[in-house]
């Protein structure tokens, strides 16, 4: 009973870990686009 409970554990958290790893990959690329974003803003705008 404690294995079984444990390998459920085991396989829920390496799904969460999957989930996160997407998520901040996705988080990342967003950021990226923004800065960019933001850059093409400052060169275009003169300050």
């Amino acid at each position: 009973m404690r294995t079984h409970r444990a390998l459920f554990l085991y396989k829920q958290n390496k799904s969460l870990f999957l989930y996160r790893k997407k998520t901040s990959a996705a988080a990342i690329i967003i950021l990226a686009i923004l800065g960019v974003i933001l850059i093409l803003i400052s060169i275009t705008i003169p300050p």
